[in-house]
């Protein structure tokens, strides 16, 4: 049997790396004059990184003052066209640094920031010059207006700010002096189980659920127990109320049966650390757009900001890193968060552990058994109330008195030419029954301690599927075949009676066989096909490549148009890297594929130092520009401009990557499109100072930021083009003389595609 015990983590410790910064009792001014509210947290989910920082609602305006929270010195700003936009760098008296991001414009008239910023402009040759040192930093008390809140770099109208320790790695500033504002406790959506073991069921026929959690009296709570066999890994689905959006949670703990096995409280992290958001977050259910973040529940190696409480101990087989493997029996899982104010929510899942095996004496009745008996099996002495320690075995939990299950149950259906309709089954009896004319398939399974068995296609019991297809999904810790599969009552094919170490029919009528990474790894591609291992590589439907590795060693996987290199150090633990070539889907108009799309698995992994992909070109590619590598979205199935850069001497497109995903190689054909402009044409009402803006929509690589041009009377406007808004306006608004004049807009893509050009003829008064 399996166990919980408490492992020597002191929880009480912060591990190295997350050392505690000391609150500063004098506080620090609230940087903006607005009541606070926070729209994005310390820590929060990113793509690649974890948030260095916390998002302040601007209410959707611009050119809001922004005060200094505690006397400093201007020692940096900085000007970029993405990232944050316009920064300004404030260092004070006991080494911290603020950090104000997404900036309209500089405090000009008492520190001279923007002259500053022209003249470096100048000397640069650029709008865009990136970090400026003043030498010397200008001294600003707190209070004292700095700058004036915008939309400068990535995203809409917010101000982003950061404390950053002396060392410059980024702190909480809500446990550095800023006060934290009440929004809300966190919204705690769902938890996601999923199997860490080649044998691990849920519900008996899953490898992955997920339970939704509704908030009854005060506690979330599912509105059914998670039912597992063998170790399992948890995800949290969750949000803080922030600013009308959703923030992240600030703190996190688990517990089973009491014990504290997992707690995310770290308040600072080094630029270095990074990385460490794919083990703080799972990516196969966390994205920005729109905003879903998930906590692993889980302390997997490498992950020096969490702390793990609980050792797994017993069992056969190695689970996948930060699984669970609960003993028998019923047990109580807890989740409590926290956001950055405090306001608190708690979860209590109910989850019922064990092993059940077949039904004994299993078998299809005959006709002496009377007109509505279909089968037989071996009765229980016990009955249908008895308790789960009584047929399972199962030792007394802490969870237990908690979480109630029921003993022994045996459920069963019968093909009704659509689906399984339930049998009545009294265990007692030994029997399950259904109408007259019903049974051409039948299924029976047991369930033991609220956890069901696989359902029992066994001798004498009728219903095997025939499989018409058979295709491999990579787990996050191993390979399932999959085969769909035909009507009832037919022979299996030979991908069915492969020896995987465990099958189920699933609803759908689907199969599924578990397949360690290791054993798959360890299959030379020339060797013929044994076990279940020559099975998977014999039937799946899509070529795959599996390397399994350690932190200290690299990986190099090759294959038709494509080259996969993890250097040493990439990883954070021991395990698999899988490439598999995916069929060609559709594609939107204008996107054209070069090279079969591949996938690298398993979801959600992700990597200590990056890795490269590279697709090879054809031969004298004259095109180059137009190349790019591009991302699958799961599940909206859009394709994102990833990046890409040529390299002649091997002939390829290259980009470096921390996130496994989805890939392919595209060529981007599709023109921008201008879909308005402003003024309007025919305008007889616009003023001499007329806003001018172009709304442009592109589908592949993306615009620069001199996309778009605007020739006024046949003179350039200066302008910039905004992503987030898909709009282009110039920097500075003309002064015109009244009369009739001509505005021409145009794009171009970073691929080179040019678009129509849009003529606009207005009059102004």
């Amino acid at each position: 049997m399996c166990g919980v015990v408490l492992a020597t983590v002191v929880l009480g410790a912060r591990p190295a790396g997350a050392a505690a910064v000391r609150p500063k009792t004098d506080g620090l001014r609230w940087p903006l004059d607005l009541s606070p509210a926070v729209v994005s947290s310390f820590g929060e989910y990113r793509y690649d990184h974890m948030h260095a920082g916390v998002d302040l609602s601007t209410g959707g305006a611009v050119g809001l003052p922004v005060h200094a929270v505690a006397d400093g010195r201007v020692f940096r700003i900085k000007v970029e066209w993405r990232g944050y936009g316009r920064a300004l760098y404030l260092r004070h008296a006991d080494g911290r640094i603020s950090v104000y991001g997404h900036l309209q414009r500089y405090e000009d008239a008492v520190l001279g920031l923007e002259r500053k910023v022209r003249e470096r402009q100048r000397e640069a040759k650029t709008r865009y010059p990136g970090d400026i040192y003043l030498d010397p930093p200008l001294p600003v008390r707190r209070g004292q207006v700095i700058a004036y809140s915008g939309e400068s770099g990535v995203g809409l109208p917010h101000l982003h700010f950061e404390m950053r320790g002396p060392g410059d790695d980024p702190i909480d500033p809500f446990r550095n002096g800023l006060p934290a504002p009440k929004q809300g406790a966190p919204v705690l959506e769902s938890i996601e189980a999923t199997a860490a073991a080649p044998d691990s069921w849920i519900d008996g026929v899953l490898r992955e659920r997920t339970l939704t959690l509704s908030l009854r009296q005060r506690v979330y709570v599912p509105d059914e127990p998670l039912r597992v066999s063998g170790p399992f890994q948890l995800d949290l689905s969750g949000w803080a109320p922030g600013g009308g959006g959703k923030a992240g949670i600030r703190f996190l703990e688990a517990r089973v049966d009491g014990q504290t096995c997992y707690r995310l409280d770290f308040d600072r992290f080094r630029f270095d650390q990074y990385p460490l958001a794919g083990l703080i977050y799972d990516h196969r259910f966390s994205r920005l757009g729109p905003t879903r973040m998930a906590w692993r529940l889980s302390a997997l190696p490498g992950n020096a900001l969490a702390q793990g409480g609980c050792r797994f101990v017993g069992g056969d087989g190695e689970p996948a890193p930060g699984a669970y493997r609960l003993e028998d029996g019923a047990h109580r899982l807890e989740i409590i968060a926290r956001d950055a104010a405090g306001s608190e929510s708690v979860a209590r899942i109910c989850v019922f552990s064990g092993r059940p095996g077949p039904i004994t004496g299993a078998s299809a009745a005959g006709a002496g058994d009377g007109p509505n008996a279909v089968l037989r099996f071996e009765g229980s002495s016990h009955g249908s109330d008895s308790s789960a320690a009584a047929t399972s075995g199962a030792a007394s939990t802490a969870g237990a008195a908690e979480c109630p299950s029921p003993g022994r149950r045996v459920e069963a259906g019968a093909w009704d030419g659509r689906r399984f309709a339930p049998l009545d089954c009294r265990e007692r009896e030994g029997i399950c029954s259904a109408p007259a004319g019903r049974g051409s398939a039948v299924r029976i399974r047991q369930d033991l301690g609220g956890v069901p068995g696989a359902w029992d296609w066994g001798a004498g019991v009728a219903g095997r599927s025939a499989a018409t297809s058979v295709r491999a999904i990579a787990l996050p810790a191993f390979l399932d075949l999959v085969a769909e599969l035909g009507a009832p009552g037919a022979a299996p094919e030979e991908a069915v009676t492969c020896d995987g170490p465990a099958w189920r029919l699933l609803e759908g009528l689907r199969l599924g066989a578990g397949v360690s990474y290791a054993s798959l790894a360890a299959l030379a591609p020339a060797a013929p096909p044994v076990g279940s291992t020559g099975c998977v590589a014999r039937q799946a439907a899509a070529p795959f490549t599996v390397r399994w590795f350690s932190p200290a060693e690299s990986a190099h996987v090759e294959g038709a148009g494509y080259r996969v290199d993890v250097p040493a150090g990439g990883r954070f633990f021991t395990g698999p890297l899988v490439v598999q070539t995916l069929p060609r889907g559709e594609l939107p108009e204008g996107l054209r594929l070069e090279r079969d799309p591949i996938s690298i698995a398993p979801d959600g992994e992700c990597l200590n130092a990056r890795a490269t992909l590279s697709f090879t070109t054809d031969p004298g590619e004259s095109r180059v520009q137009t190349l790019g590598i591009y991302r699958q979205d799961d599940p909206s199935g859009r394709w994102s401009f990833e990046g890409g850069e040529f390299d002649a001497a091997s002939g390829g497109v290259a980009i470096g990557f921390r996130r496994y995903g989805r890939f392919a190689l595209l060529r981007d054909e599709a023109a921008p499109v201008i879909r308005s402009v402003r003024p309007g044409a025919g305008g007889s009402a616009t003023g001499r100072r007329p806003e001018i803006v172009a709304s442009v929509e592109d589908l592949g690589k993306g615009l620069d930021h001199d996309g778009v041009t605007f020739l006024l009377d046949g003179a350039p406007l200066e302008s910039e083009y905004d992503p987030d808004r898909g709009t282009a306006r110039p920097f500075e608004t003309p002064t015109l003389a009244p009369g009739r004049h001509h505005l021409r807009v145009q794009a171009t893509d970073r691929a080179g595609n040019v678009s129509a050009p849009v003529e606009i003829d207005f009059t102004a008064r």
